[in-house]
């Protein structure tokens, strides 16, 4: 875990910011944890509990607006997609939008939206702008 000095994504400050084995996360201004999935990733159950870890200590036990930048190639086991549709998020999740680049991630990522569904707002977005709106829109709890 590498500590990243604060920077601009897209006109909005990084807080703080940190690499990981699949992903680096941001805490930025505006309140959007911002989750940069590496390309060519498989995301397994292990790597599903390290990153909700990661949300509750990041978020320091908030419920945050999550931005997911998934990388090419990404995808996910099953075993880590029940495990993020599970209750283990819910209590650090206010949102999450995921932005998108395949076919095939939008039918995973469709197949966890029906899974989350009634837990917690979750929307697939191919542009991280569109994205961004969404979830700045979403009232706090």
């Amino acid at each position: 875990m590498k500590n990243i000095p604060n920077n601009k994504i897209n006109d909005v400050t990084v807080i703080k910011s940190e690499k990981h084995s699949n992903f680096t996360i941001s805490l930025r201004s505006d309140g959007i944890l911002q989750f940069d999935i590496y390309d060519d990733i498989e995301f397994s159950y292990a790597d599903a509990v390290e990153l909700i870890d990661i949300l509750e200590t990041f978020g320091e036990g908030k419920k945050c607006k999550n931005l997911y930048i998934i990388g090419k190639h990404c995808s996910a086991k099953m075993e880590a997609i029940q495990y993020f549709s599970s209750d283990a998020s819910l209590p650090f999740t206010a949102a999450d939008a995921l932005v998108i680049q395949s076919l095939a991630q939008r039918l995973l990522g469709n197949f966890l939206v029906k899974l989350i569904r009634s837990k917690w707002p979750i929307r697939l977005f191919t542009e991280k702008e569109k994205a961004e709106e969404w979830l700045l829109s979403i009232k706090e709890e």
